[in-house]
């Protein structure tokens, strides 16, 4: 898949591993650069950014000199003869301590370019600056990728993106026949009766579950669970050696996640409760299967099908980037 030349694209992700990962199919085109904050991954430039820009130092002593990481954000390579399209993720904008006064640095510096911003997640549950309402005056384009919260709230619907990457897997990963990797959020009670239902029939499962209350966790049940996050790479290592991922839906989201795309890139059967899967052109009944009331179909996880999920494409980064210049006025 080509990548449309009518812009040069920067994508802004918030400091997660797994976005490096997940828009590493942009690294290919010439046109395209993904950033995730000042300086590389662990470096002191990307510490000293951090301390500077603390909210909590901030409210109670303001630092002075903070627009200086302005021009650290995203830094030129090359002279282009194209607009620029800065695409935002939306948690982004927490990264950064006046996001404001970057976009109007970015409108000063660049006049001809265009600004769109991408809910990543629901943004009920995110701590977004302003409403949709209000990043209207700073934004082109505003995009969710959960179909309902884009209906409500009158904005473009695009699911997010996913790339592959060479995975090693190590020996001590194990095999399982359904793999869970997720936040408690609204759905541990959710995890632990698919988990008895799944154990007690025979089925293999390996489940890591990050942020669980502590009184809520049981003890000894077979569940992983993590008080920090797993690495995604280490993640994609037991991908590997699953034979079905898991992904249960928070709260009334109706958006497609991580879980369907990893099933997708990497050929594994999916377990899920979206609706908006099943009625979708990713459903195909080889390879995705319905869980009802915490209950999963043991065949389909027990079944040893070969397939290769043909959706691979309409995944990638560079689709959604070409979503976007298509929709740009």
């Amino acid at each position: 898949m080509k990548l449309d030349e009518r812009y040069e694209f920067v994508f802004f992700a918030a400091k997660y591993d797994y976005n490096r990962v997940m828009y590493g199919g942009l690294d290919s085109c010439s046109n395209a650069t993904f950033t995730d904050g000042p300086g590389k991954h662990g470096s002191i430039l990307r510490f000293l950014h951090r301390i500077h820009t603390a909210p909590k130092i901030n409210r109670v002593l303001p630092l002075p000199f903070r627009e200086y990481w302005f021009k650290k954000y995203f830094i030129p390579h090359r002279k282009v003869l194209t607009p620029y399209c800065f695409v935002f993720q939306a948690g982004y904008l927490n990264m950064i301590h006046d996001f404001r006064g970057y976009i109007e640095y970015l409108k000063k510096r660049f006049p001809s370019s265009r600004f769109v911003l991408f809910y990543e997640d629901r943004i009920a549950t995110m701590n977004m600056p302003l409403t949709p309402v209000g990043m209207r005056d700073y934004f082109n384009l505003q995009i969710s990728y959960d179909p309902g919260e884009a209906e409500s709230y009158g904005l473009l619907y695009h699911h997010t993106a996913a790339s592959t990457c060479n995975i090693e897997v190590h020996d001590n990963i194990p095999e399982s026949d359904v793999f869970l990797l997720a936040s408690a959020k609204d759905r541990l009670a959710a995890y632990q009766q698919i988990y008895d239902n799944l154990v007690s029939n025979g089925i293999k499962c390996e489940f890591y579950i990050s942020r669980a209350p502590k009184e809520l966790r049981r003890s000894n049940d077979g569940i992983h669970y993590i008080d920090k996050d797993m690495p995604y790479k280490r993640s994609l290592e037991y991908i590997c050696k699953c034979k079905c991922i898991l992904d249960i839906q928070q709260g009334h989201a109706v958006g497609f996640t991580q879980r369907l795309w990893e099933a997708v890139l990497y050929d594994k059967k999916l377990l899920t409760d979206n609706d908006a899967i099943i009625n979708s052109d990713y459903y195909d009944c080889r390879y995705v299967s319905k869980v009802e009331n915490g209950c999963c179909d043991l065949e389909f996880i027990r079944s040893n099908q070969v397939f290769i999920n043909p959706f691979k494409d309409r995944v990638s980064p560079i689709s959604l980037l070409n979503f976007i210049a298509d929709n740009l006025m």
